[in-house]
């Protein structure tokens, strides 16, 4: 079951693709800094496929025990219903399995990339990614790797990494 988001194919699931091929189908674009980001982040489906933002997702559950990946299994027109219902959503981080998919990814591709997490403060996001991160630089030396404490979530997240994918877009060096 896809617990009523749009499609059972993963909408955002080509956006996670970093071979070659995979870059080049970014509107042309060949983004030499991979921007990833967790889906607490709330950025519109056409912003994250312009920049080629890879989503992570958190997991939700609606007043249950059973847990939907985060625009996955579940769409935020779901997650209103739920609150209009009186449910509070409850959100657990990104498995780290998936951290670690994405990262591996990257790094395996020779691809540098920075990973806005949602605030350590409310989740475990930037510690699991940092303790990736820091995994993956002994086995890949040359991937530059960037972990980022958005402090925020939401749209003040999604605005950070907006302002990043733009200037990845451009050009603009890791150091940068």
């Amino acid at each position: 079951q896809n617990g009523g988001a749009a499609s059972a194919k993963n909408p955002l699931s080509a956006l996670c693709d970093t071979s070659q091929a995979g870059r080049r189908a970014n509107l042309g674009v060949v983004f030499m800094i991979k921007i990833i980001t967790d889906s607490i982040c709330d950025l519109k489906a056409d912003l994250i496929e312009k920049y080629g933002i890879e989503i992570l997702p958190l997991r939700v559950r609606l007043g249950g025990e059973q847990e939907y990946l985060d625009r996955i299994e579940v769409d935020p027109p779901r997650i209103w219903d739920a609150m209009h219902r009186g449910i509070a959503p409850q959100t657990t981080q990104v498995p780290p399995e998936a951290t670690v998919a994405a990262f591996e990814r990257c790094a395996a591709a020779g691809m540098d990339f920075i990973y806005v997490a949602f605030s350590a403060v409310l989740s475990g996001c930037c510690h699991v990614a940092t303790l990736v991160s820091s995994e993956l630089k002994e086995k890949y030396p040359k991937v530059k790797m960037g972990i980022i404490n958005s402090k925020a979530g939401s749209f003040g997240q999604g605005s950070m990494v907006l302002q990043l994918a733009h200037a990845a877009a451009k050009g603009v060096s890791f150091e940068e």
